[in-house]
């Protein structure tokens, strides 16, 4: 189980990820963009995934830990 941190009634809680996602809840993510000039490089998402599969998305994300040191 993904512990992230989501904002529920406006105070930063941890929540399960698969959780967030489901049911919209908002919460901190990451995401990368590599770029070469005007260019972006992108990926399509695999067929697996739970949460938008098989759309072409950013380069990469990630969900920050809820226990993770956001400041490093």
């Amino acid at each position: 189980m993904t512990m992230i941190p989501a904002w529920v009634n406006g105070v930063l809680t941890p929540v399960e990820k698969l959780e967030a996602h489901q049911k919209g809840i908002r919460h901190k993510a990451v995401s990368v963009f590599v770029m070469d000039g005007t260019s972006v490089l992108i990926q399509r998402r695999a067929l697996s995934k739970y949460h938008t599969p098989g759309l072409w998305a950013n380069t990469c994300c990630t969900h920050p830990h809820w226990d993770e040191d956001a400041t490093v």
